[in-house]
């Protein structure tokens, strides 16, 4: 808990090992149910728009959304891989908007 009593859910501090490298591009909020299915889409309040690319159910109203940027090279072509922290979990997305 912390000091306003409410519940702190986070990532175990080993999963922030993988996210080396990686930029925190934004914050906003899901736009109504997230679930955290495999192909469901992920709308943002700030108009952003991604795709989840794996399975971590679980379910969320308007859950804090932290996005995170990676730019890599890809058989000679600029890709920019995207990762959602969202309530307690680390997604792979890609961004469609």
């Amino acid at each position: 808990m912390n000091s306003h009593g409410n519940v702190c859910l986070s990532p175990p501090p080993e999963d922030f090992c993988s996210l080396v490298g990686w930029t925190i591009i934004g914050c906003s909020s899901a736009d109504g149910d997230f679930e955290g299915e495999s192909g469901d889409i992920v709308k943002l309040y700030n108009v952003m728009l991604f795709e989840l690319d794996e399975d971590e159910y679980q379910y969320a109203y308007l859950p804090t959304v932290v996005i995170l940027a990676k730019a890599i090279k890809y058989k000679e072509k600029d890709l920019v891989l995207c990762e959602l922290i969202i309530e307690d979990e680390i997604y792979d997305a890609s961004r469609i908007r």
